[in-house]
């Protein structure tokens, strides 16, 4: 239960200690202390009337007085709940106390309690809770004037999301809930951190504008699965949780497992890491129990053909250890390990994937920009556990690797493919990482293209005019994404004579969603076949704020479409939870290809003469069995896309 997101307590804080109004001979004693010295006696409010029918107390910065039930403890305070209520539908019963250390009750005693009445938060709402969240109504300076038994616990209220129209959780703050199920994990991206899941009612959410179009639709869509969404947090007020809560004994908690019911305490505070992200949570009294969602796919999907492609965002691969304000020159501040140990892990677990993979080609986003120096530190790596010499680099590209503190790059198995002249780059002004393209002839017969790229992400550092967020769901920087996948299939196809062939396959990272403007504008009209779309239609390679979404993508040329035997993504990071600091192993610790990165990679099978064209013997591969191991760790944090 953390204080942490953009909270203050408002209201004037007083530095009291004892109240004038308890009712226990002890607490009468320790009240006239206090009042001897005191310009005035608190009012007695019960907790209803204290919480009001709005989002914010109208006791807010007043001394009050009130008496409830000990529902649930955490490490700065406890929540007390009115056990009879008020009757009224738009009052919560509930209220949290805090104390800012271990508390001095007991759960299922009935407790008077003084306090100075603040709201904590303020931030705007997090997008993994309701957009309602505004800010938490609590008890600050509080001491407890007298605590007995209570009998009978507080029953919970039973809840189901969506809430009917009208009702909001705000009339449900600080009170004991039962959140009826299944609640599906759509996001353990700060299950580590935070000890946090993001959890939805009913089936998994894809990003508005990867089913719909961008505009009206999609921000329905988007107001929709917000109704359905909830935090389930750990009740604790400190970062990097050990062990990890909510799971079992195998691997961390997967996105698609889910909660029959969960019981709980409704209360708002932090959801993200982010300083702004503030919302409705639910802290769980007892431990729920968990479904665990399928089995991990231990080996790549089957996409057939004669030459496979792979495209892969490996997550900031920096040679060049992140120490601080020390910037990767002349690109900016370094991205990836904190130091040669993460380095290590994050090395050896892009290994396993690459290798599992077993691609002929494979076009990487998110290797550091500092010559070939990372590139080739990886493959290093890579022949060092597949055989010596099986992936080869090719020459630096002809125009460069870009401007950005990251680059994209291209490698291959030189006993399949042989590059056909040299690569090279697009060095159009519209992009931060040049695109990079190269032409390889197939062992067996055939000739293909393949050019890879990562277009601007949605972030909105900087974005002005067009390419501000217009709240049609495609967020910021959306027109430069356009003119960069314009730039990227004009290049492409520039390269086509060059060659000597048509067939181009494009892929990578293009930050934009299956239905959004850069995809249509590579699409329309067949331009360019999307073949995810055909393939995988229900395929994502990326989850962000609870919502799985399909950023990465692959699109083959008129010519080639025909040729393509397959296309698939292997999900080995994306539904994967990053496991604490604290549990990390050492490097030499069994590494796997589960949390390599927080992309999933994509897979194409192509046979490049005709579909019935005999696939080459692939002397040495598999697809591999993939170890699984319930300690693999999270290597390194990377800003949103």
């Amino acid at each position: 239960m953390r204080r942490g997101g953009a909270g203050i307590e408002a209201g004037t804080l007083w530095p009291m200690t004892f109240w004038c109004c308890g009712w226990s001979l002890g607490a009468v004693v320790a009240s006239a202390l206090w009042c001897a010295g005191s310009a005035g006696a608190a009012s007695r409010v019960p907790i209803p009337v204290l919480q009001g029918e709005g989002e914010r107390s109208p006791f807010t910065g007043q001394r009050v007085v009130t008496e409830g039930v000990v529902t649930l403890l955490t490490d700065t305070g406890f929540f007390l709940q009115d056990p009879v209520g008020d009757a009224n539908p738009r009052t919560s019963d509930g209220l949290f106390v805090h104390t800012g250390a271990a508390p001095q009750v007991g759960v299922g005693q009935r407790a008077n309690v003084a306090g100075v009445v603040a709201e904590y938060g303020g931030g705007p709402a997090g997008r993994d809770t309701l957009p309602a969240a505004a800010t938490l109504t609590e008890l600050t300076h509080a001491t407890v004037l007298s605590a007995r038994a209570a009998g009978s616990p507080v029953p919970p209220v039973s809840l189901r999301l969506p809430l009917p129209d009208g009702v909001t959780l705000e009339r449900y703050e600080g009170m004991r809930v039962t959140l009826q199920g299944p609640l599906a994990v759509a996001s353990s991206r700060s299950l580590a951190s935070l000890g946090q899941l993001v959890l939805h009612a009913g089936p998994r959410p894809r990003a508005p504008t990867d089913v719909t179009a961008p505009g009206p639709a999609a921000r329905a869509l988007a107001e929709a699965q917000a109704r359905h969404r909830i935090v389930l947090d750990d009740a604790l007020n400190r970062r990097d949780p050990h062990p990890a809560p909510f799971g079992g004994p195998g691997p961390a908690v997967r996105v698609g497992a889910a909660f029959a019911t969960i019981d709980g305490v409704l209360d708002q505070g932090a959801v993200s890491p982010r300083r702004d992200a503030f919302g409705y949570r639910v802290q769980p009294v007892g431990r729920p129990w968990l479904v665990p969602a399928s089995p991990r796919p231990e080996a790549p999907p089957d996409v057939g053909g004669a030459v496979r492609v792979a495209g892969f965002n490996v997550l900031n691969y920096f040679t060049t250890l992140n120490t601080g304000p020390a910037s990767c020159a002349p690109h900016g501040a370094c991205r990836g390990a904190r130091d040669a140990q993460a380095l290590a892990r994050q090395r050896a677990r892009l290994v396993e994937a690459l290798r599992a993979l077993d691609a002929d080609v494979v076009g990487l986003m998110e290797i550091e920009n500092n010559g070939e120096v990372a590139l080739r530190d990886l493959v290093d790596a890579l022949n060092a556990r597949a055989g010596a010499g099986r992936y080869a680099v090719g020459p630096p590209p002809e125009g460069g690797t870009g401007s950005d503190a990251t680059r994209v790059a291209l490698i291959h198995q030189p006993a399949r493919v042989t590059p056909v002249g040299r690569a090279a780059a697009d060095t159009d002004a519209v992009h931060e990482r040049a695109p990079l393209a190269q032409a390889f002839q197939v062992a067996g017969g055939g000739r293909l293209v393949v050019a890879v790229g990562h277009l601007k992400s949605k972030r909105c550092d900087g974005a002005v005019g067009a390419n501000a967020d217009r709240g049609d769901g495609q967020g910021c920087f959306n027109e430069r994404r356009v003119r960069q996948a314009e730039a990227l299939q004009r290049f492409a196809l520039g390269l086509r004579e060059r060659a000597g062939t048509a067939d181009v396959l494009l892929l990578g990272d293009f930050n934009a969603h299956a239905r959004e403007d850069p995809v249509r504008h590579l699409t329309e009209a067949g331009r360019w076949h999307d073949l995810l779309a055909r393939w995988a239609p229900v395929a994502y390679t990326h989850v962000f704020d609870g919502v799985a979404s399909r950023l990465d993508a692959a699109f083959a040329s008129p010519s080639l479409a025909p040729k393509v035997a397959g296309a698939a993504v292997w999900h080995i990071n994306a539904d994967e939870s990053p496991p604490p600091v604290a549990a990390e192993p050492a490097a030499g610790g069994g590494a796997l290809a589960f949390r390599s990165s927080d992309h999933d990679p994509v897979l194409i099978g192509i046979h490049l003469r005709s579909k019935s064209h005999p696939p080459l013997s692939r002397a040495g591969a598999s697809p591999w069995k993939v170890p699984v191991r319930a300690d693999t760790p999270w290597h390194a944090a990377r800003p949103p896309p």
